[in-house]
């Protein structure tokens, strides 16, 4: 995708909700759903980030989600940040 479609995309969907906070990021911000969006500089892949729960929720899950991470989830991963439990995936050529 170009960054003019993501653009198109997002705005379709979210509406005033997106923000380009740097060129090759969008940002979309509702009461409910946060998603930070990632294009490489040379657009050969895109990165999505949603945050999915707060750390002390999923800690009883821990060993499942790196199970998951090493044997099931092939380009998503789960990583932890701010306290928060965090999707992110990702396509591209390299991956």
């Amino acid at each position: 995708m170009t960054p003019e479609q993501i653009d198109d995309t997002l705005k379709e969907l979210f509406g005033a909700a997106v923000q380009l906070p740097v060129p090759g990021s969008w940002q979309v911000d509702t009461d409910n759903l946060r998603i930070l969006v990632l294009l490489s500089n040379d657009t050969s892949w895109l990165r999505l980030l949603v945050p999915i729960a707060q750390a002390p929720e999923v800690l009883p899950f821990a060993q499942q989600l790196l199970e998951a991470n090493f044997d099931d989830t092939q380009d998503t991963r789960y990583a932890l940040h701010q306290d928060v439990l965090c999707l992110s995936a990702c396509t591209g050529d390299d991956y």
